[in-house]
C-alpha cells in the first residue's frame, strides 16, 4: 500500500474506505471510473470528506457541470483500539461490494462453492482466501475480475491447512451448545487472511488473530453469530438462495479484516 503523505488521497467507493492513492494516480482511478464527481475523497489538510468534483480535483473532470451534493454519506467505522469490530458497517460495505462487484463477488462465489462442494467443502480456506484478497484489492483501489477469486489456491498448502483448522475448530466446539464454537471462530477469526494476505505460518496467524481479537473475542462471536444468519438464511428460499447469502461470510469477514489493520484518517460524516 501506497505509505501516506500529505499529497496522498482516502476515498469511498460501495462504502469502504479506500487509498491511500498518490495525487498522479487520480487521473487513472476517474478514466476507470472509479471515481467520479460524487466520489467521496480526503486528504490531510481538509476538515471533513467532500465530493471529488467540489475539490481540487474538479479539474480531472473536464468542464461537465457539478452534480447536486447527495442527501447522504456512507459511513465508514472508524475503530478505537485493536480487535473492535463493527458488525453492521461490516455487512453494509459487505452488500455494498457485491452490488458494487456482482461478478467477482457474487458469481465468483457462487462458482467457487460449486466446486467446493465436489471437493467436500475441504477447499473453505481456499475459498474464504480468494474472497479475501479481493476485498483487500478492493481496499488497495485496484481492480477486481472473476479470475481474482481463484487467488485462493496461492500458498495453497497453508491456506488449505488454516482453513480445515478453524472449520475444525469452530465444528468442534458447536458440539457443545454453540457458544464454544463461536469463540472458537471469533479467536481464529482472522487466521485465513492473515495466512493469505500477510503471508504468515499458521502457527504464527493463530497467535496474530487471537491477539486482534484480545479484549473484543464476545464481540466478535456475535459478529459471526449474526453473519452466520445472514448467510444461512437462504434456506427459505428452498436452499437455491444459500448461492446468493452464503457469500455475505467471508465478505464480511475480509472486511471486518481490512478495517482492523486499516489507518482511518477521519470520520466520515
Amino acid at each position: 500500500m501506497v505509505q501516506a503523505t500529505d499529497e496522498a488521497w482516502y476515498y469511498v467507493v460501495g462504502g469502504a474506505q479506500q487509498g491511500p492513492v498518490q495525487a498522479q494516480e487520480i487521473p487513472a482511478l476517474i478514466a476507470a471510473g472509479t471515481i467520479t464527481r460524487d466520489t467521496l475523497v480526503w486528504k490531510n489538510g481538509m476538515a471533513d470528506w467532500l465530493p471529488a468534483g467540489q475539490t481540487e480535483l474538479a479539474r480531472h473532470f473536464g468542464q461537465v457541470p457539478p452534480p447536486l451534493a447527495p442527501e447522504g454519506r456512507p459511513k465508514v467505522a472508524i475503530q478505537g483500539g485493536g480487535g473492535g469490530v463493527d458488525i453492521g458497517q461490516c455487512l453494509k460495505e459487505a452488500f455494498g461490494l457485491i452490488k458494487n462487484f456482482p461478478v467477482p463477488f457474487l458469481l465468483g462465489n457462487i462458482v467457487f462453492m460449486v466446486i467446493s462442494s465436489f471437493a467436500g467443502g475441504l477447499l473453505i480456506g481456499n475459498w474464504y482466501a480468494g474472497v479475501m484478497l479481493m476485498v483487500h484489492k478492493v481496499r488497495a483501489g485496484e481492480a477486481v475480475e472473476f479470475g481474482d477469486i481463484f487467488k485462493g489456491f496461492d500458498r495453497f498448502g497453508l491456506v488449505l491447512g488454516a482453513g480445515l483448522i478453524y472449520s475444525f475448530a469452530v465444528g468442534f466446539g458447536l458440539l457443545f451448545f454453540i457458544i464454544p464454537g463461536l469463540l472458537a471462530g471469533a479467536y481464529l477469526l482472522y487466521l485465513v487472511p492473515l495466512v493469505a494476505i500477510q503471508e504468515m505460518s499458521i502457527g504464527e496467524a493463530i497467535k496474530a488473530s487471537g491477539k486482534m481479537t484480545e479484549g473484543h473475542l464476545w464481540k466478535h462471536a456475535l459478529f459471526l453469530f449474526v453473519i452466520f444468519l445472514v448467510g444461512m438464511s437462504g434456506i427459505i428460499l428452498c436452499y437455491v438462495g444459500l448461492f446468493l447469502t452464503m457469500p455475505i461470510i467471508p465478505i464480511a469477514i475480509g472486511v471486518a479484516y481490512e478495517n482492523s489493520q486499516a489507518n482511518k484518517p477521519a470520520r466520515l460524516a
